[in-house]
C-alpha cells in the first residue's frame, strides 16, 4: 500500500499483493471494484474498552426490553423507533461512525423493510 493509504482509519484486505496495489492506487468506485479487496476499518471500537463496547452495543435492546415490558408499557410505535434513535446516537457518538453513513443505513434499512410490506399489500389488494 501506499504511504497515504495507510495514515486512514481503514486497510485492504485482498489476496493477492497486484491486488492490494490496485486497491491503493485506484480511482473512482467502479475502478476500486474491479481490484476484489475488502475494506476493513483498523479500529471501530469505542474509547473505553471491548466490554463497554458490548454493553453500549446492547443498551438500546436493554432499553427496548424495559420499556415493553414494564406495569405500563410503552406502544411500539414509541418504543422502537426510540431504541432506533438509541441505537444511532450509540453508533455515531460512542463508536465514532460517520454520521452521513449511518443516517444512509437507516433510510437503505427504512427501504428494505418496506419492500416485502409493499409486495404484501398489493397481494392483499389484488
Amino acid at each position: 500500500m501506499s504511504a497515504g493509504a495507510e495514515a486512514l482509519d481503514f486497510v485492504y484486505v485482498c489476496q493477492t499483493k497486484a491486488e492490494k496495489e490496485c486497491a491503493s492506487t485506484c480511482v473512482g468506485v467502479d475502478e476500486c471494484n474491479l481490484c476484489h479487496c475488502a475494506v476493513v476499518e483498523k479500529d471501530a471500537s469505542g474509547p473505553w474498552g471491548d466490554f463497554m463496547d458490548v454493553l453500549l452495543g446492547l443498551l438500546p435492546i436493554i432499553i427496548l426490553l424495559i420499556v415493553t415490558i414494564k406495569r405500563n408499557p410503552w406502544p411500539t410505535t414509541r418504543s422502537l423507533p426510540f431504541a432506533a434513535a438509541a441505537m444511532f446516537l450509540v453508533r455515531t457518538m460512542y463508536f465514532g461512525s460517520d454520521p452521513l453513513l449511518a443516517a444512509g443505513c437507516v433510510i437503505k434499512g427504512l427501504h428494505e423493510a418496506w419492500t416485502p410490506l409493499s409486495i404484501m399489500a398489493g397481494a392483499i389488494f389484488l
